[in-house]
Formats: C-alpha cells, structure tokens, sequence
C-alpha cells in the first residue's frame, strides 16, 4: 500500500505562536488587531525605556505633554500580549483572561486611591517622587486612564470567555470613542481629560480597535462606523470651539504697563500697583481740581462727595433701590468721583450722571431675570470654552441700556472736574486696573461708546462663570490682546488707590475741602451659618463663599484706613442681617424686586450710616436703618 503524501506542516518554533492563518477574507479581520495590538505593547516598551534611560520625552512625544506614567506602560504591555496571545493561540484563553484580571486589580487599585478609600503605591513602584506638568503629575496614573483600563480589561475578558464575546464589541467601542475624545482634544490644543497622556490615548484607541475587530465579523463594521461619525462630530464641533476660544499673544511682562487700547493711545487706564501709573492717577485727580475750579469760577473748592460701589451680583438690586430711595429723601448729594467693581461697574455710570437715570437702574434690576443676563452654554463648555456660560444678553442690555447719550453726557461731567471710574483684572497680568471712564467719554474717539460697553462687561465677568473679554491692545508696534475678568477677582471695592494721598495733594495743591465718602456694599455681613456637606464640590463652593465675604471686609478696612490718614468722613451701607428673603438662584426677579424695595426703603426712611466697618468679631448691627 503507497504511503499517503502528507501535506506540508509549518514551520514549528517562534513564527508559529504568532501566525494568523488566512482564511479568506478573515485574514484581514485578525491582520488588523494584531498590528494594533503590536503597536500597543511597543508603545507600552517604549515608555519603559523612555523612564529607565531618563528620557521622558519618549513618553510623551512633546515636551509640554504629560508622559504616559509606568504603571500605565506596565498595563498596556499586559493588554498588548493578551490580545496578540487570543488572535494567535485561542486555545490559550487562560493567559489572556489572566493578563485582563491583572489590569483590571491594577485599574481599580487606582481608583480606589483617587477616591481617598486607600493607597496601594502603586505607582511609587516606578516613580517615586513625581514631577509636575501644569496641573497633572508625571509618572502617576490619570483617573481617566484607570477608568479605561477597566473598560479594556473588562473588553479582553470578554473575548476570553465564548459567551460573553460579542459583548466585547461594546466595551471595545467604549474604550475608542473616549480615546477619540482624548485624542481630537489633544489635536485642537484642548485635552479634556487633563492629567491624561497622548500616547495613552492612542494606545487605548489601538486597543479598542483590536478588541471590537476581535470580537467578530459580524460586530466591527458597524462600530466601527460609529466611532467614525462620533470622530467626525467631535473634530467638527471642536473645530468650532476652539475657534472661538482662540486668542491674540498676551502682552509680555516687559510691556505690560506702556501698552495702550488700540485707538486710545492717551493715558485712559492705570495699574495701580506701578509707581509709574500712580503717578498718572495722581496727576488725574490735581488736574481735575483745576478743571473744577475753572468750572465754578473759585480758587476754593466746596464740599464734595465719593461714592464706590461694590460687587455682588444680583445683590446690586440692593444699591439700585437705595440710590433711588436716596433721591426721594431728598439728600442724595452730586458726587465728585464714583467708582464700581462687577455689578457695581454696570451701576456706577447712572449712579455718576444723577437722578436722571434713577429709572433705568430700576428697570435693570427688577425687570430682567436670568434669561436677560445669560444663557446656558452646553455641558462641556467647561472643558472646551471661555465659561460655562454666555453673556450675550447683557451684552445686548448694555447696548440697550448705555446710549451715546449717556457717554457724551459723561464726557461733559470730565470738564467739570468729576471722574468715573471702574475697574477690572487683567487675568494675563494678575493685576487690578483702574480705567478713566470719564477720560475715555471725553475723548470724542469713535470707539468710545462700544470701549465703555466692553469695560463694563468685563467689570462683571465673572471667571469661569461668564466669558471674559477680550482688550486689543497695542506696544512697541505690536499688537497684542489682554484677558480681562471680573474687577472683584483684585478689589471687590474701591475708592481710590492707598498710593493717592488725597490730604497731602490737597494741601500741596490748594485744594482743602470737607471730603466725604459713601460706601454701597451689595453684600451682607454677617457671618451666614450652614451645615456644609462632607463633599469635595460642597467644601469648595462654601470655601469660595467665605473667601470673597471676608475678602469685601479687608476691602472695606482698607478705605477705612485710607479716609482716616486722609481726614475723609467714611459711611458705610450693606445688606442687614434683617433682609432674610431665600436667595434661590442667581438673577431671581422675585429676590431683587424685593431686595431693591428694601434698599429703597432703608434710603428712603434716612438710613443710619455705619461709621466703621463690621469687626470680625461680631460687632454686627441687626439693622442699620433708624
């Protein structure tokens, strides 16, 4: 009998335990995993040189990227031979489900860290003392990353296990459009899940494909078009918001203070810290005794009056009612200089021009709601834009509210020696600045009207909440842009800066008079008792809460002390303890009708001045009224 021809066995050894046998079209099918599965682990071994031969930059690809950290290395290598190990040797699907439980330990060991439970140190195994890249550590897991690895891990198990395999699918889809995300975030210059790494983020793309192409001819045609149309709609949509969070250079340090506003090249602005715009805010104040005696056509100047009013918010409701309650008592005075941080900027230019506009301030702050002042942006505008919010709409009540008009009428009162002043923090320069906008009215420039609109809303920017806004500036020839923020972010209230010695210019000068000054402060007090929560965003917010009430008492003290070295009479107005109507949310008409009415009736009725601000002690009145 004639043997039988044996067909041809493949070669045994090293080549067999990674072959993939063709079969038609499914040979594509396994060729594509296997590549990305390679690329997995060879970015995994390639961080592992990167950290052992002290060159993170093979971690991260760029310098100003975060490295992917050790332990992520160590999982992805893990990952990397499971997958390879499935496609080549299926019989062996112990080793790959074992691999996955391996990172799955590892990935809910970090989490468990981040969330304060315990600490594993984990990551102390590679790197001991981590560096700091902005807000994220190197070579230290990213929360983000452990999350995925448990979807990954979980992906693999899937595949290991016949029953559960075509849900691999799923978890493979999961893991490539949070890498998608990652990845589109990275390519428009905004990662939103900061602390992550790029080459995590591709690895974990790599890997998601490899487990959804795994999972079955019949699964990875239709995923896969999935997280192409999610690609696409996030490259579009990040398009479009990065495009409107693009910006201008910042003004280096160097020509911070000689920059000037494109279009207003005289002094119309002043840091107050700089010696040399001291001097500028100084100079303002004599040249403005000179126009005020020109003016009334006396060498001796009469009493004259300050009025600054504070931030707060909706709490400006309080200030509206008062002023007007003020002109009904028939003793609101003409005031020489008025200054406004934040809601008391949008305030300040009627309060300047007089019981003329007592009307307008009514209807700002008892007609609008919330829908007047802003709108919603969507969820992730916190990762993606300015703000979380749009102020378009107090954009457009500006514009309806501060007519040219108004500014030319300003203009007028800069002649007569009275000034106006707001301010604002540039957020590039983390300083407070002062700008003259009885100056910029006076100016005639064209751009003057649109100027005092966009210092307004920058004055009531609040950060993070609101857009900042944006200030075209130009210096040595170039043109630059500054970001600037909510004035109370630097001074919730002002009056005039320390460095200006009102009584000692006066003197030198000749210009002694009786100066008084009215403080308006949109704010209670009090210390406002509650039980805080034991959460991190609880803790956080009340924090923030105590900070800014304690940071408008320092304010206060400070104009205190500068009105007592200046023999300047000092009067104080707030928020009582008696004013307890629920403050349910921000822009409430409900709560600023009822707050302006208690302003006005509290001026009306001829209020009682503090003549000190509050100690800290709990020296609070119940009531300030008579």
């Amino acid at each position: 009998m004639r043997d039988k021809k044996l067909p041809k066995r493949p070669v045994v050894g090293t080549i067999r335990w990674f072959q993939v046998k063709k079969q038609g079209a499914g040979s594509h099918r396994s060729l594509v995993p296997l590549v990305c599965a390679s690329l997995t682990l060879a970015l995994g071994l390639l961080t592992f040189i990167g950290w052992i031969s002290a060159l993170p930059l093979l971690a991260s690809l760029r310098v100003n990227y975060i490295p992917m950290s050790p332990s992520t290395a160590l999982c992805f290598s893990l990952l990397g031979i499971g997958i390879i190990i499935q496609i080549a040797r299926p019989n062996l699907r112990w080793i790959p489900g074992g691999l996955a439980t391996v990172v799955l330990v590892i990935a809910c060991a970090k989490l468990m860290e981040f969330l304060g439970v315990i600490s594993f140190g984990i990551d102390t195994w590679f790197v001991r003392t981590p560096g700091k890249l902005g807000l994220g550590s190197t070579g230290r897991m990213a929360p983000v990353t452990a999350t995925n690895f448990l979807f990954t891990a979980a992906g693999l198990l899937a595949l290991a296990a016949d029953r559960f395999r075509k849900s691999a699918a799923t978890f493979g889809a999961l893991v490539t459009v949070i890498a998608t995300v990652v990845l589109v975030g990275f390519w428009y210059g905004t990662p939103l899940f900061y602390g992550g790494a790029l080459l995590s983020a591709s690895a974990f793309f790599l890997c998601g494909i490899a487990i959804i192409t795994v999972a079955g001819s019949g699964q990875w045609p239709a995923v896969l078009s999935v997280v192409l149309a999610v690609t696409v709609v996030l490259a579009l949509q990040f398009s479009k918001e990065s495009a409107t969070t693009l910006r201008h250079r910042a003004v280096p340090y160097e020509l911070e203070v000689p920059a000037y506003v494109v279009g207003f090249p005289d002094e119309v602005r002043y840091f107050p810290r700089d010696p040399g715009d001291l001097k500028l805010m100084t100079k303002e104040f004599v040249d403005s005794w000179e126009r005020e005696k020109v003016y009334l056509h006396r060498q001796d100047l009469p009493p004259t009056s300050y009025l600054a009013i504070s931030g707060g918010g909706d709490n400006g409701a309080f200030t509206a009612g008062f002023l007007n309650g003020w002109t009904k008592a028939g003793t609101r005075p003409q005031f020489k200089l008025v200054t406004g941080v934040s809601t008391g900027a949008l305030i300040a230019p009627f309060a300047f021009l007089g019981p003329d506009y007592d009307e307008t301030l009514r209807s700002i702050y008892t007609n609008v709601s919330r829908k007047d002042i802003l709108t919603d942006r969507i969820f992730y505008s916190v990762l993606l834009q300015d703000a979380m919010e749009d102020t378009t709409p107090l954009g457009k009540l500006l514009e309806a509210k501060l007519t040219q008009k108004m500014v030319d009428a300003i203009g007028a009162e800069y002649a007569k020696g009275r000034l106006l002043f707001l301010a604002t923090t540039n957020l590039d320069a983390k300083r407070p600045v002062v700008w003259n906008i009885t100056k910029i009215a006076a100016s005639g420039q064209p751009g003057a009207l649109d100027l005092i609109r966009k210092i307004m809303l920058a004055s009531a920017a609040i950060p993070g909440a609101f857009p900042p806004v944006m200030f075209d500036v130009e210096a040595n020839g170039k043109t630059y842009q500054e970001m600037h923020v909510d004035g109370s972010a630097s001074a919730q209230v002002f009056a005039y800066w320390t460095g200006v010695e009102i009584k000692k210019l006066s003197e030198e000068h000749g210009a002694q008079r009786e100066r008084t000054v009215y403080v308006l402060c949109n704010a209670r007090l009090d210390p406002q008792w509650a039980e805080v929560e034991r959460r991190t965003l609880s803790i956080t917010l009340n924090a923030i809460d105590t900070l800014i009430e304690y940071h408008v008492i320092g304010d206060l003290y400070r104009i205190y002390e500068v009105t007592k070295r200046d023999g300047t009479d000092f009067n104080l107005a707030y928020i009582p303890e008696t004013f307890r109507v629920r403050h349910t949310e921000q822009f409430d008409p409900a709560y600023m009708r009822q707050l302006y009415e208690f302003g006005f009736a509290q001026a009306t009725a001829g209020y009682r001045w503090r003549k000190q601000p509050p100690s800290m002690v709990g020296d609070y009145e119940k009531d300030a009224s008579p």
